[in-house]
């Protein structure tokens, strides 16, 4: 009788954490724990069954938007291994195809720059993003973004530097 009330509890703690809609933005700052530090929001969903993560980074090569799956590996676009489509459909019913650069790993895809400013303006303006790449979807709501995003761009935040303090000679 145990193990079935305790394998039903593992069930239900398990289909419930693929059914929550907790989403938000997160910021973090990486500025004092690496020589090259950078800034980061990434999508946090709750919802563990999307396998799919979304990153706004910071660093001294500029901003970039990246795009992660955490499951099986998307199929390559024909004839050209390195990219994969990509559509986003916004609030309002408009809708983009873009080419993402697969990096290496394969797992990991580098979102174009205009495509880019588009997903920010749309989640700045409130608007929802929906993401579509090959059998993953994620909805990218504006909740908290303007805050994260404004503390990414925010210099008192962190400036990327080195700590030299952390290196030791011999």
């Amino acid at each position: 009788m145990k193990r079935a009330v305790y394998a039903l509890f593992f069930f239900l703690l398990i289909f419930s954490g693929c059914c929550t809609k907790n989403v938000a933005w997160q910021f973090d700052s990486f500025c004092e724990r690496t020589c090259n530090g950078f800034k980061k929001i990434r999508y946090v969903d709750a919802n563990i069954c999307k396998n799919l993560e979304v990153d706004f980074i910071l660093s001294s090569e500029g901003l970039r938007m990246y795009i992660s799956i955490l499951s099986i590996p998307l199929r390559s676009s024909p004839g050209a291994p390195q990219t994969t489509e990509c559509k986003l459909h916004y609030g309002d019913g408009a809708e983009d195809t873009i080419q993402l650069s697969r990096l290496e790993g394969g797992q990991r895809f580098l979102v174009p720059d205009d495509a880019m400013h588009t997903v920010i303006d749309r989640l700045w303006a409130g608007d929802s993003v929906v993401i579509k790449l090959g059998r993953y979807e994620g909805i990218l709501v504006s909740d908290n973004f303007r805050a994260v995003y404004q503390e990414l761009l925010n210099k008192s935040s962190c400036s990327v530097k080195v700590h030299w303090s952390s290196f030791s000679l011999r």
